[in-house]
């Protein structure tokens, strides 16, 4: 009998993932803009260069791994957004850029 595939690991991924951002931005908001700044540049250009070169001619990447990264992406940008509407807001943020 084979075992059904998980379908909800997009799900903990995400959670996981939030829970580790939230608990970042509660630390220090300063250090986690700049860790959330460069994880989505990294995604966001992983994703394109991925999509890019598999529009061009198809590989076996699995599409489960272009849906993670949209999940990485959406949720990095929902905390960050949650945070800078219900703390402070990002004048405390983007202050710490200013001097």
């Amino acid at each position: 009998m084979k075992a059904k595939k998980k379908r909800w690991w997009f799900a903990e991924v995400a959670m996981i993932e939030a829970i580790a951002l939230l608990a970042l931005w509660l630390w220090s908001a300063y250090t986690a803009f700049l860790i959330t700044l460069v994880g989505l540049l990294l995604v966001l250009s992983a994703l394109l260069i991925a999509g890019v070169s598999e529009w061009l001619e198809p590989t076996r990447i699995p599409r489960e791994w272009f849906y993670m990264a949209l999940v990485v992406v959406a949720t990095a940008l929902a905390i960050g957004l949650l945070y800078g509407l219900l703390a402070e807001g990002w004048r405390d943020v983007l202050g710490d850029f200013a001097g």
